[in-house]
Order: C-alpha cells, then sequence, then structure tokens
C-alpha cells in the first residue's frame, strides 16, 4: 500500500514569508552560514505533531483528528522571536514568544498528540515539543556566536501572526526540491469562538 510522510503544522502567509525572507537576508550572507540549506519561503511553518510514513487508508481517520484538536483550541497569535539553533541536528531556527500564543500553540499540541494515541496513529513523542521555525539545515557551526547580536532578534517584535487553522501536510521530495502541499485544514474554534470549520 501507498504511504505519504505527513505532518501537522501551522501555515504562514505570503505576507509574513516575506518579512521572513527579508530577515534572512544577512544571515544567508554570513560566511559562516554560506553553505547552509535554506528554507524555500513557501516551506515556512511551525511544526504542531510530526506523524510520519503513513498509509493513505489513514488519511480519514488523521482528519478526524485534526478537526477534534482544532475544535479544542480557540484562535490565537504567535510572536516570533530570536534565532535558534539545534547543534546536533545541525539546524537554525526562528524561536516563538513564550505568551499566551504560545500556551494556546502547546494545547493544540496536546489535544492532537490525544487525539492520536486514542485513535492508535501515532507513537509517543521521544521528545518534549519545542516549536519553531526552520530557517536552514546542515549549517556547520555549532553555536550562535558565528551569527552576530543584532542579525538574531526578529524585527517588529510584538507584532502578532495570526494563526489561521490547523493544517495536515504532505511532505515530497521531487527533483526540484522538497514541497509541502496542504492535504486538509480546519479553522480554530475554541469554546466562545464563531463556529468557522471547513
Amino acid at each position: 500500500m501507498k504511504t505519504r510522510r505527513l505532518f501537522f503544522g501551522l501555515a504562514t502567509d505570503a505576507g509574513l514569508q516575506r518579512r521572513i525572507t527579508a530577515f534572512v537576508q544577512p544571515l544567508r550572507a554570513l560566511p559562516a552560514l554560506r553553505d547552509a540549506r535554506w528554507s524555500h519561503p513557501s516551506l515556512y511553518h511551525i511544526t504542531v505533531r510530526f506523524i510520519g510514513e503513513t498509509p493513505e487508508d489513514h488519511l480519514a481517520a488523521l482528519a478526524t483528528c485534526g478537526e477534534r484538536a482544532a475544535a479544542a483550541v480557540a484562535p490565537f497569535q504567535l510572536t516570533l522571536t530570536e534565532v535558534g539553533m539545534f547543534a546536533r541536528s545541525r539546524v537554525l531556527w526562528l524561536g516563538l514568544r513564550d505568551d499566551e500564543g504560545m500556551r494556546a500553540l502547546r494545547r493544540l499540541h496536546q489535544a492532537l498528540s490525544e487525539a492520536l494515541a486514542v485513535a492508535g496513529l501515532a507513537q509517543p513523542e521521544g521528545r518534549p515539543y519545542q516549536p519553531h521555525l526552520t530557517l536552514a539545515r546542515e549549517i556547520r557551526v555549532r553555536s550562535l556566536d558565528a551569527v552576530p547580536a543584532r542579525l538574531r532578534t526578529f524585527p517588529g517584535a510584538g507584532a502578532g501572526w495570526p494563526v489561521p487553522g490547523l493544517v495536515l501536510f504532505e511532505s515530497v521530495r521531487t527533483p526540484e526540491g522538497l514541497r509541502y502541499p496542504q492535504l486538509a485544514s480546519w479553522a480554530l474554534g475554541g469554546p466562545g469562538t464563531d463556529d468557522a470549520r471547513a
């Protein structure tokens, strides 16, 4: 049976993608980061729950889990903050402000994880959830000392990014590069909000 590599996440719109692209330009020019594999703007997202290789006949059940989790959390906003890195996996990323928006994202992650566990569709995660937006992979530096302090903070701090909803993405490798087509999406609709789920 055919499988698909899947994950749940939060999409970014064109305006936010342009802001991140402008922020990344001076980082890309740094000698220490010039050889990194930089994410295409269309790939910018926040992963909520990675699923991995999944049989196609599980898609309907995954959609049910996504719908339930999105319905359990009210709409929220996220704010991008500082550059960070995972030295072991050689990933450069943007972090999120630890505020009510972050707490709502953690509730969404928890609701989704619980729904997936009940449905038997995902194994428990082996590490704590650390939401971030990946900027580049295969970086060669081992610390942020290679990035000047003035280039580490995302501009416009305090400007919230309204999260439109939860998305089920597929990760597809093509001759032109990686793509993340959206298979399904659900508007957030927790208690006290209008029911606008698609």
